[in-house]
């Protein structure tokens, strides 16, 4: 299914939303707010934060339902773990390497973990041979990515003083469309192990 996905960044806020082919769409705001922020009405606090943004981000609010809209804190890991193995555990997904979501990778790097943890647990003599080629194979391009999502962050939403924001917009705006793409999608590139 065929998918376009917009991301629009401001002042310590950012706005995504992907539109399916089928008419149906999905979107998420991300705000600097502390944590634990909560708002009795959370649909009517995006809708007067955004009505001012570009179509279609007021309409897509427009077309939420109340009830649909979920909130989360954003949490991640800053300080990564020296191993994603003890003993015979593992850990996999945010246990492992909790990333804020600015490349979309969090649940894509808990399934690659899932893979390579399968294939090296049916390849390997042993569950700590298994462990020990899981840990060594996932552990730095986990940590890699999670390093860039953050780095993401901060160039987008993050950035709230008035300057900081024009510079970033500016650079955005002379980069090339085909470098802001290979930028961004470098991190997707994984080839999975074969399973047995």
């Amino acid at each position: 299914m065929r998918t376009d996905f917009e991301l629009t960044w401001g002042q310590g806020a950012e706005f995504g939303h992907i539109a399916f082919r089928d008419g149906r769409a999905e979107w998420h705001a991300v705000l600097n707010l502390p944590a634990g922020t909560r708002f009795a009405d959370p649909l009517a606090d995006l809708r007067r934060r955004f009505h001012t943004w570009h179509d279609p981000i007021p309409a897509l609010l427009d077309a939420t339902r109340p009830a649909a809209v979920l909130h989360h804190d954003v949490n991640e890991l800053r300080t990564p773990l020296p191993s994603s193995t003890v003993g015979r555990i593992a850990l996999l997904g945010d246990a492992a390497h909790a990333m804020p979501p600015h490349l979309g990778q969090g649940a894509c790097h808990a399934l690659e973990d899932a893979i390579t943890l399968a294939a090296a647990l049916a390849t390997e003599p042993t569950v700590e041979a298994a462990l020990a080629r899981y840990d060594a194979e996932r552990r730095p391009r986990s940590q890699a990515v999670a390093r860039a999502a953050r780095q993401a962050g901060r160039m987008g939403r993050q950035l709230s003083h008035p300057l900081a924001v024009t510079l970033r917009n500016t650079a955005m705006r002379l980069t090339p469309s085909r470098a802001a793409a290979r930028m961004i999608l470098r991190h997707h590139a994984w080839v999975p192990p074969q399973l047995p």
